[in-house]
């Protein structure tokens, strides 16, 4: 037996090799996550009568692997999650054999059967849901089943039951396909360093033109651009983010002009490359031969590239609701430009609340909410508060509006919400803290 140390990156490359051997097998191969992929995933919809059944087929990858100096745990489902979890899960290996295991097929009948008696780690749930689930006692699928599915959103998010759609045919999902990404890269060489700025900026012209060219050639747009500039004492690295995606070589002049007015170069350029690092494909739409004036969307695309450019992406954000108990955790700002992997996403379970109607929420949420002297009835709603220097005193309330957050999230945070009109006409969203009878202010009207 030999052991040797696990490189990461290494496995990484050897997938991304062999998902290009398989193509063999089947047109769309993609690796079963982007980053640490465990195996390879193949669409083999109506491909298995060209090799006499996906039993066959099955075992030819098997064979053909072994060939190569690999053990592979094949398995043939209706669906992602669940050839995943029967190949990771659901064969059994015995290396007395002394050769790879048979692979697996099942049915689209057969999918709910085969994955009832699996853990739940074949699922493909983060380490958290895992041990939660452990926790409460839930250690295979079938039990994961039983339980009602609106109880199980609400206490233990929705990626739980993602998978587990997933896996049983209820959610769609895609293989990623797995292909040799196109290298949207431009750069200049100086033969003699140069400190000229109309020099350095005819430079970032022609290589925005280049990178432009590129990505019109494949049909792509820039998400997000980096700029690397080497001077005689050391590089520099600029990165641009955009609000969509274009191979437009005027507007990435028009951004990298603006960053490269805000850069002071150390030393004289030697060296500039562009590169687009994430790209995506451009969306075409016809043109109408009378468009209404304002409404092109081109317009705030530029808008949003420009103060990102000028201010920075962390300046130019946008609220995007996610599944939060608590109000001031309801919502997440995210740049508006570059990449949206850090979205966030509205729960499940939250889209299937009752919307609330006018004036029910303030219209400045305060963050974090302010302490004030109040005084009330007992356990009652607020009669008169004092704050900012300020004594104000109600003649109108609206509530308790009780909101707290789940036993299973840690500490129990417990608030009843008033809506209060003073005799100012001002109206304010107070809250008294259940476990200390604290009162705070969170919001204006």
């Amino acid at each position: 037996m030999i052991f040797s140390e696990h490189a990461p990156a290494t496995d990484h490359h050897a997938l991304q090799q062999l998902a290009e051997w398989c193509e063999q097998f089947s047109p769309v191969v993609g690796l079963d996550a982007p980053k640490s992929a465990s195996g390879l995933l193949l669409d083999i919809t109506g491909i298995g009568s060209l090799f006499q059944g996906e039993e066959q087929l099955a075992q030819l990858v098997v064979d053909r692997f072994s060939d190569r100096g690999y053990w592979a745990h094949v398995a043939v489902a209706g669906t992602i999650g669940a050839a995943w979890a029967l190949a990771h899960y659901g064969i059994r290996f015995d290396s007395r054999r002394g050769k790879p295991a048979e692979p697996r097929v099942i049915s689209n009948t057969e999918t709910s059967t085969a994955l009832a008696s699996l853990p739940i780690e074949s699922l493909r749930l983060s380490a958290s849901s895992i041990e939660l689930l452990h926790r409460l006692g839930i250690d295979q699928i079938e039990q994961l089943e039983t339980l009602p599915r609106e109880g199980l959103v609400a206490r233990l998010g929705d990626e739980i039951t993602l998978r587990l759609d997933q896996a049983t045919g209820q959610a769609t999902e895609i293989i990623n396909a797995h292909h040799i990404h196109p290298e949207f890269h431009s750069e200049w060489i100086l033969e003699h360093p140069t400190s000229d700025q109309e020099v350095i900026l005819q430079i970032a012209e022609h290589v925005c033109h280049h990178l432009a060219n590129l990505l019109q050639a494949e049909d792509q747009g820039a998400v997000q651009v980096r700029c690397w500039m080497e001077t005689t004492s050391q590089p520099i690295k600029m990165d641009i983010g955009l609000f969509r995606p274009t191979s437009e070589a005027a507007h990435l002049l028009q951004l990298l002009r603006m960053q490269l007015e805000r850069c002071r170069l150390p030393g004289p350029l030697s060296r500039m490359c562009l590169q687009a690092i994430h790209t995506a494909r451009i969306t075409r739409k016809q043109q109408r031969l009378w468009d209404q004036p304002g409404r092109d969307p081109r317009q705030l695309a530029d808008l949003v590239d420009r103060l990102s450019s000028r201010l920075g992406p962390t300046s130019v954000l946008a609220a995007r609701m996610r599944a939060g108990t608590l109000p001031e955790d309801a919502y997440a700002l995210i740049p508006l430009t570059g990449p949206q992997k850090s979205k966030a996403r509205l729960n499940s379970a939250a889209g299937k609340r009752k919307p609330l109607g006018p004036g029910q929420r303030p219209l400045q949420l305060l963050h974090p909410p302010q302490p004030l002297q109040a005084l009330s009835v007992s356990h009652g709603p607020p009669i008169q508060f004092s704050h900012a220097g300020r004594d104000h005193r109600v003649v109108q309330h609206w509530g308790p509006e009780r909101i707290e957050t789940a036993w299973w999230h840690g500490h129990c945070i417990r608030r009843d919400y008033y809506r209060v009109e003073c005799q100012t006409g001002c109206r304010f969203w107070l809250f008294r803290r259940l476990d200390n009878q604290h009162w705070f202010l969170h919001g204006r009207f």
